[in-house]
């Protein structure tokens, strides 16, 4: 079986994809270092996805960033706490909106309250355990109530 070029072409590039037919994925171009980590994790902080990061010039690819997460669990758990510290911005920022937001023209208020909609998911998205859905009743504990009503039965 012949390899289309398309394929050809991407094995060539010497980028971690997921690669159609019978290729096979090979290590990124770009050597993992601390200090492209400590710049993703810096970014990451001031609020850009990894898709945006690896966009950047200079900056690896979205694979590549991937490859090193998967390889790399300091690198790993060092996006997931950038990713709490962002998410408690998102937090601060709707917090400080409280007192300007009193200010808003009743036609502002919609498109006010879906920008803080936005905020509460993306904070959820990046720290689940601390802004996450959480039920009142802080568990999955069930409840049976009973009500005496003073009529038997």
């Amino acid at each position: 079986m012949e390899i289309p070029d398309q394929v050809n072409s991407i094995i060539s590039s010497k980028r971690f994809v997921d690669a159609p037919f019978n290729a096979t994925p090979v290590a990124p171009l770009w050597t993992y270092s601390r200090e492209f980590a400590e710049r993703v994790v810096h970014h990451i902080i001031a609020g850009k996805s990894l898709s945006k990061i690896s966009k950047l010039d200079g900056y690896p690819s979205y694979e590549t960033i991937c490859y090193w997460r998967a390889n790399n669990v300091d690198f790993d758990n060092a996006i997931k706490k950038a990713k709490q510290c962002r998410a408690e911005i998102y937090r601060d920022l709707i917090e400080d909106s409280i007192i300007e937001d009193l200010e808003l023209a009743p036609e502002q208020i919609a498109a006010a309250k879906l920008k803080y909609d936005k905020l509460k998911y993306l904070a959820s998205v990046d720290d689940p355990t601390t802004f996450g859905k959480q039920s009142a009743g802080g568990g999955d504990t069930n409840v049976q109530v009973i009500i005496d009503t003073g009529i038997n039965r």
